[in-house]
């Protein structure tokens, strides 16, 4: 049939293409009434053989086969052609078993369509809840960043120019291009898609970091930690970063970390190098990383109060108590009657040892013991025993809090571990006596919680209150040990390696924290500001034990690099279960603890961007502690990108030297160091201009003179256009010397030795030029050569005192001074008497020989550095003067 089909659609369109058939349009009605015709013409009796034939023919002309058809379709049979499906009959469990299916998909359904709204419900709540913050963050980082610019603009304009000016000066077009040195030959750091790529996030730092060194460095710690967290909040303004929001938020917190800590560091300036020695100043920083976690944790109870007040329930006096217990409220139950079975000791129908525990946890002990010596608490059993070991604890810093105290705190401990079954309770007595370090993790959800914990067991190292239980004497270097041993994959969950550099600061493993962080993908730049925020906070260990850095131009010596080695999980076993990057870290050998290679870590960030930034690369450098690094790496900024005028300045018409970039960031002592430095690779690299100009810029005038004579001597025997920038440089000096410079350089000989130089390099100029009328006058203005017989034996003896420059030259110059009278002689022969001054022509072509066989006998005499080939060059010329 589908055959059928087919050919019938082919010979419509056969007969549609032939011209000769017409087409007449018909409607219902008029088809209906040919239909019926038709049937009656059919009904009537004629030969169907004939309109048989007639039709079989037409077929034929078109190619339709139609006796293959009428094979085809004789053939057809029902039983075959047509399919029949029976259909079983259900019988009453079938039935039943369908239903219950249906039933069960149905369920099924509807559970899956709670379960979607339910979770659409949460992450709405969660994503407002988390805009709500953003938005609060957002608005204090637009307020805070405003008073950062009014505060740049105050102090400088020059903040208001990113982008530094690289228009070459006097002397940076003189230097080729340079080998790359070393010292940033290293792989740049992934900071962007291209060498020379500086995100807005690291111009903001940038910013921050430029404006500290350009105000003199009279700020104090605390600005340069809160003007970086300015830099933080503003990031979340920031859409095109390469960052997530979390992350961003994470950063601002951990700076608000930092904070506390310069609370704590405000008052010395050395510190890291006492932390060991004083246990005190330790205790301190400790203090400041619960104060933080206790803060934050606060604020969690807020934000979850402020978003479900209903179910909160908050009433009562504002505090910390009432804080606490719409908390308590939304984590245990939906009514006050409905608590779980361990909990025990209520007041008013409310548990109060969760009361207390949260109280404490939030930062506010004073509350939790106020509720604790309260009527009402009276009745509780243990709470007038809790209140008296609390209140030890909290006066002249747990001092009171004796090992008797501690002894009789264990047998409470030990029999409310046996009789309560209320674990708040039970961690509360175990904190205020510090009896185990082992965290009930009912209690203890979060790796927060299980931080705070452990800093609160932590016992002074001054302390000895051993009583021979598991939590006696576990200090800061144990707590250490653990967070190292466990590793970052134990606490960086969900990919989290912000969440590990927490850690390491919150136990005051600065160096790991800041290693661990640079060698993350994406996160250097963090790295690097919160090592230059902890450097200037004076907490970390550096190779040259400099920990006492402040942003200033007094910095101490270096240290033997004997000293110190680069960490390695074979020599160093603090670091053999952590993988942090060993670029970055050092290991004392003396006590294993690790040291941060902070200059290293500079110099590694400013890698990337120095050429196209070069102000801001040397703010930077200028935190580093050695000098001796800082001049170095400066010398190597300035011999890759050859701006040397624009780092160290230029000379004025005075002679002065004009300020260039280093001078509004350091003294002039210390960058004339640097261009010392600067000045004597360039000489062993091969550039002497630039090194003659450098020395010339330091007021090195000896050394520069020395410089041009030994170049100057050099150049005599070169084309002009060869020795054109040295000649001009020569003369450039020779003009500024001779104000008043020539008398202050101790060795007269090497000035007379210079002008010596100079003339003989405009003698063979001209020389050369065929001006020999000319280069004739300034060889005898020289004094060099005699041309009278009576002085030979007195320019021989001044030859001696001639130096290295010139004598090795002398062949050159009695060849070129012989020329010069050949060339004078042969000219007067033809004749041309315009040359001759006052004096008959064969008189003074008398002189002429006459000063040609001086030259021979001077040569003769003097000896040194005149070939024989020199000897029979001036003889042959002297012949030719007939």
């Amino acid at each position: 049939m589908d055959e059928l089909l087919l050919k019938a659609q082919r010979l419509n369109d056969k007969v549609q293409e032939d011209p000769s058939i017409s087409f007449i349009r018909r409607d219902l009605q008029q088809i209906s009434q040919q239909s019926q015709n038709l049937v009656s013409k059919s009904n009537q009796a004629i030969d169907t053989s004939e309109v048989i034939n007639k039709g079989k023919s037409l077929l034929a002309r078109t190619g339709f086969n139609s006796e293959q058809l009428a094979r085809r379709l004789h053939n057809l049979k029902k039983i075959t052609t047509i399919r029949y499906d029976e259909v079983e009959t259900l019988d009453i469990s079938s039935q039943l078993s369908l239903n219950y299916q249906s039933l069960v998909l149905s369920s099924i359904s509807k559970i899956k369509d709670q379960t979607t709204n339910e979770f659409t419900e949460f992450t709405k709540n969660c994503l407002l809840s988390g805009w709500e913050q953003t938005k609060q963050l957002m608005l204090e980082a637009k307020m805070d960043f405003t008073h950062l610019d009014e505060f740049s603009q105050k102090y400088t304009s020059k903040m208001q120019q990113p982008f530094v000016d690289r228009t070459s000066t006097d002397f940076d077009h003189d230097i080729g291009q340079p080998q790359k040195s070393q010292f940033f030959r290293a792989t740049p750091p992934n900071l962007g898609t291209r060498k020379g790529f500086v995100s807005e996030k690291m111009l903001l730092y940038s910013k921050v970091i430029k404006m500290i060194m350009l105000k003199n460095k009279k700020e104090t710690s605390s600005d340069l930690i809160s003007m970086l967290r300015y830099v933080a909040k503003h990031m979340l303004n920031v859409v095109n970063e390469n960052s997530y929001l979390t992350d961003k938020i994470q950063f601002i917190d951990l700076w608000t970390l930092i904070r506390y800590f310069s609370k704590e560091c405000s008052f010395s300036n050395n510190h890291q190098m006492y932390i060991n020695a004083v246990p005190s100043f330790s205790n301190l920083l400790i203090s400041a990383s619960k104060s933080f976690l206790e803060l934050q944790f606060k604020e969690y109870i807020k934000n979850k109060v402020r978003q479900n007040p209903r179910k909160a329930k908050i009433g009562g006096v504002p505090g910390t108590l009432s804080l606490v217990s719409g908390y308590i409220n939304l984590i245990y139950q939906s009514s006050r009657n409905d608590w779980p079975e361990e909990f025990e000791d209520m007041i008013s129908g409310f548990p109060i040892w969760p009361l207390v525990y949260f109280s404490i946890r939030c930062g506010d002990p004073d509350s939790a013991l106020e509720l604790l010596t309260s009527k009402s608490a009276s009745q509780c059993k243990d709470a007038a025993n809790c209140a008296f070991y609390l209140k030890l604890r909290l006066e002249d810093g747990g001092s009171k809090f004796t090992k008797k105290t501690r002894s009789k705190a264990l047998n409470d401990y030990r029999r409310i571990d046996r009789e309560s079954n209320d674990p708040y309770k039970q961690m509360l007595f175990n904190i205020i006596g510090k009896f185990e370090i082992t965290p009930n993790s009912s209690i203890l959800q979060s790796i927060e919680d299980y931080m705070w914990f452990h800093l609160v067991m932590l016992h002074d190292n001054y302390q000895k209150e051993s009583i021979n239980y598991s939590g006696d004497n576990f200090n800061l270097k144990k707590f250490q040990q653990i967070i190292l041993e466990h590793g970052s994959k134990h606490f960086s969950k969900r990919n989290n390696e912000i969440q590990y550099f927490r850690i390491l600061l919150l136990s005051q493993q600065y160096e790991l924290a800041i290693s661990y962080l640079a060698g993350c993908e994406n996160y250097l730049v963090e790295a690097v500001h919160f090592a230059i925020g902890l450097n200037n906070l004076g907490l970390l260990r550096l190779p040259d034990d400099s920990n006492n850095k402040k942003i200033s131009t007094k910095y101490s010596s270096t240290v033997s690099s004997s000293s110190y080695k680069i960490s390695t999980s074979k020599n160093s076993k603090l670091l053999s279960q952590v993988d942090f990057d060993p670029i970055f870290l050092l290991t004392d050998k003396k006590n294993d603890n690790p040291i941060l290679n902070f200059d290293h870590l500079i110099k590694h960030y400013i890698s990337s961007f120095y050429q196209e930034y070069i102000d801001e690369a040397l703010c930077y450098l200028n935190l580093i502690n050695n000098r001796q690094n800082f001049y170095h790496y400066v010398k190597e900024i300035a011999l890759n990108t050859k701006q040397f005028s624009l780092l160290f300045g230029s000379q004025s018409i005075e002679g002065d030297r004009k300020p260039g970039k280093l001078d509004d960031i350091i003294s002039s002592e210390e960058i004339y160091k640097i261009i010392k430095l600067t000045s004597q690779d360039c000489l062993q690299l091969g550039f002497i201009v630039v090194s003659i100009k450098l020395y010339d810029l330091t007021a090195e005038h000896d050394l520069v003179i020395k410089l041009l004579n030994k170049e100057l001597g050099n150049a005599i025997s070169r084309p002009k256009q060869e020795k054109a920038e040295i000649i001009e440089l020569a003369q450039n000096i020779y003009h500024k010397y001779e104000m008043g410079i020539f008398n202050t350089i101790e060795d007269s000989k090497q000035v007379n030795n210079f002008k010596i130089c100079l003339g003989l390099n405009e003698f063979f100029d001209d020389f050369n030029d065929k001006n020999y009328g000319r280069a004739l006058s300034k060889i005898e203005n020289l004094n060099l050569i005699p041309f009278v017989p009576s002085t030979v034996h007195s320019y021989v003896e001044h030859f001696k005192e001639m130096g290295k420059a010139i004598s090795k030259n002398m062949g050159n110059i009695l060849i070129a001074s012989m020329s010069t009278l050949y060339h004078i002689y042969r000219y007067i022969k033809k004749n041309n008497p315009q040359i001759i001054l006052d004096r008959g022509q064969e008189n003074y072509l008398k002189v002429l020989k006459e000063r040609s066989r001086c030259l021979i006998r001077f040569a003769g005499m003097i000896g040194e550095g005149i070939t024989s080939q020199v000897n029979k060059k001036l003889l042959k010329i002297h012949v030719l003067m007939k």
